[in-house]
C-alpha cells in the first residue's frame, strides 16, 4: 500500500474525453492518501462544462475542488485559430514536442474521433496555453496521471511536466484480470519489466501464474471482443454469473455485447465479403506463421512503429522470409473499415504463401491449433494470448519494451528469417513460458480502468506506487 503524503502534495488528473464525473471518485481516493487532487476538465460541449461546473466531492459538498477547465469547443478553436499563423506552428510542435511528423502524427486522432487535422492542432495549442502556466508555476505539483488515448494533448502535457521534472504516469488495463499497465513513457514501455527465468519465481508466484495460464486457456471467450454462437453467450454469462466478481465481468459481457452487435454490424459489407468470398478457413495440413493485422490507424504504428504503417509490405516481406514449406496466415483486425479491406485483400491475394482468414476466425482456434508455429506481431495483444497457447511470439515493434529469451523475441526485419528457422529447431517446454507470463505479471500493478474505474482507492494507490518507483529509480522521461 502506497503511503500516504502531505496534504500539500497535489495530483494533476488530466480527464480527456470522458465524462468528468468518472473521475471524481478517484480525486477523493487521492485525498484519503494525502494528496489534493487537481482536475483538468476538457470541455467538448454545453453537457461537460455543466458536469464540470456542479461536481463537487461527495464528503465535502460546499468545498468546489481545484480544477483547469480546458474549453475546446467550437468558438474558443475559432479564437485561436484567428490569433495563430498554422502553418508556423507546426514546425515549432514538432520540435518542442518531439513530434516526428505533425500530420502523420495526427492521423490517429483526427480518425478516430472524426475531426480534422486542423482541429487536432488547435485542440493542442489551447491544451499548451491553458496547462503549461499551471504546471510551470504550480509548485506543490508531485505527478500528473492520464488515461492512455488522445496521443498528441498526451506529448503536449507530458513534455510540459518533463521540463520542470514532473512525472507522468499514463493507465491502461493489463492483459491480466484485475491488473493494470501503469507506463512514465510515451512508447509505453514498462519500467519495472525484467525477464526472470523460471528457476527464480517463487512456489506461490508459480501457482498463481499458472491458475491464470489455464484460466484464460479455459474460457478463451472472455479476452476477445466477439463472441462467435449464442450458446457462447450463456455459457459465458453462466460463468460470470457464479463469480464473486459478477458486477466488474459483467460490464465486460456488455462490452463483449456490444462488439458483436453494433461494431459488427457498422462493417456488414467488410465481413460479409470476406467470410462468404474471400476468407478461407484453417486447413489442418497447412503449417504456417500467424499475423495479426493491426487497425490501421492505432496509434501504435502511427506513432509508435511508422515504419510498418503501411502492414500489407510488411506481410510480403516476412512471406520472402518464411522456411520452405510454411505459409502466413492473416487476419483482419475487427476495426478495419471496407475500404481498407480492400487495400489489403488486392495486396494479399497475389501472394502465394499468405492466407487471408475468413475476419471472424477466433484467434485463439488460430494459438491453439499445432501447426501454427509462431505469432509475429508489430504491438498486438494476441502476441501475448500466443504465451497463453505455449507459441513463441516475434515482435517487430516496440511491444511495451518486453522481450523474454526464446518466447517473447524483439527483433529488427533484417533478422526475420534466422529467427523463424531458430523458432522451429527449439524445443519448447511449459516453463519457458511460465516464466515469459510471470515477467510480464511481475510489471503490472493492481488495479482496472476500462470500462470504468471498478475500486478507484486502489487504483489511486497503485498510481502513488508507481510515482514512488519512478522517484527512487529516477526514472523521467
Amino acid at each position: 500500500m502506497a503511503k500516504a503524503k502531505t496534504a500539500q502534495s497535489k495530483v494533476l488528473i488530466v480527464a480527456k474525453r470522458d465524462d468528468p464525473k468518472i473521475w471524481v471518485p478517484l480525486g477523493e481516493s487521492f485525498e484519503k492518501l494525502g494528496y489534493t487532487p487537481v482536475f483538468a476538465f476538457y470541455q467538448y460541449s454545453k453537457d461537460h462544462e455543466k458536469y464540470a461546473n456542479e461536481l463537487r466531492f461527495e464528503d465535502q459538498e460546499a468545498v468546489e475542488y481545484e480544477k483547469i477547465i480546458i474549453k475546446v469547443n467550437k468558438t474558443t478553436l475559432e479564437t485561436v485559430k484567428k490569433e495563430v499563423n498554422l502553418e508556423e506552428e507546426i514546425p515549432r510542435f514538432e520540435k518542442e514536442y518531439s513530434i516526428h511528423s505533425m500530420r502523420f502524427f495526427c492521423l490517429t486522432e483526427f480518425i478516430n474521433y472524426n475531426k480534422t487535422y486542423e482541429e487536432v492542432l488547435l485542440e493542442a495549442l489551447v491544451t499548451e496555453r491553458v496547462i503549461k502556466p499551471y504546471i510551470l508555476k504550480e509548485k506543490q505539483l508531485k505527478f500528473i496521471v492520464h488515461s492512455q488515448g488522445t496521443e498528441i494533448l498526451r506529448s503536449v502535457i507530458h513534455v510540459i511536466g518533463r521540463a520542470k521534472k514532473i512525472p507522468n504516469i499514463y493507465f491502461d488495463n493489463s492483459w491480466f484480470m484485475d491488473r493494470i499497465f501503469l507506463q512514465s513513457n510515451q512508447m509505453n514501455l514498462l519500467d519495472e519489466y525484467r525477464p526472470i527465468p523460471y528457476n527464480k519465481i517463487g512456489k506461490n508466484d508459480l501457482k498463481l501464474i499458472k491458475e491464470i495460464k489455464d484460466g484464460i486457456s479455459q474460457h478463451k471467450k472472455r479476452y476477445v471482443y466477439f463472441i462467435e454462437k449464442k450458446k457462447d453467450v450463456f455459457s459465458l454469462a453462466y460463468t460470470y454469473l457464479l463469480s464473486s466478481k459478477y458486477k466488474r465481468q459483467s460490464r465486460r459481457l456488455l462490452r463483449e455485447f456490444y462488439s458483436k452487435y453494433t461494431l459488427n454490424f457498422k462493417s456488414f459489407l467488410k465481413n460479409f465479403y470476406i467470410n462468404k468470398i474471400i476468407g478461407k478457413k484453417l486447413k489442418k495440413d497447412d503449417k504456417y506463421f500467424y499475423f495479426p493485422i493491426h487497425y490501421v490507424f492505432d496509434s501504435q504504428i502511427t506513432y509508435r512503429a511508422q515504419l510498418f504503417f503501411r502492414q500489407e509490405y510488411l506481410m510480403e516481406y516476412i512471406a520472402w522470409n518464411l522456411p520452405h514449406g510454411y505459409k502466413l496466415y492473416v487476419k483482419l483486425h475487427p476495426g478495419v473499415k471496407r475500404e481498407e479491406t480492400f487495400q489489403f485483400i488486392n495486396f494479399v491475394k497475389d501472394l502465394d504463401n499468405v492466407v487471408l482468414l475468413k475476419s471472424n476466425t477466433n484467434s485463439h482456434h488460430i494459438l491453439e491449433d499445432e501447426n501454427c508455429k509462431a505469432v509475429i506481431t508489430i504491438n498486438s495483444s494476441v502476441g501475448f494470448e500466443s504465451l497463453m497457447y505455449n507459441k513463441p511470439v516475434i515482435t517487430l515493434g516496440k511491444f511495451y519494451g518486453i522481450h523474454h529469451e526464446k518466447t517473447i523475441i524483439n527483433i529488427l526485419p533484417e533478422e526475420l528469417r534466422e529467427t523463424l528457422t531458430s523458432v522451429l529447431q527449439y524445443k519448447y517446454t511449459e516453463k519457458d513460458f511460465l516464466a515469459a507470463l510471470y515477467s510480464i505479471y511481475n510489471a503490472t500493478y493492481e488495479g482496472t480502468f476500462y470500462p470504468l474505474i471498478d475500486d478507484p482507492d486502489v487504483l489511486a494507490a497503485s498510481l502513488i506506487e508507481k510515482y514512488e518507483f519512478m522517484i527512487k529509480n529516477k526514472i523521467l522521461y
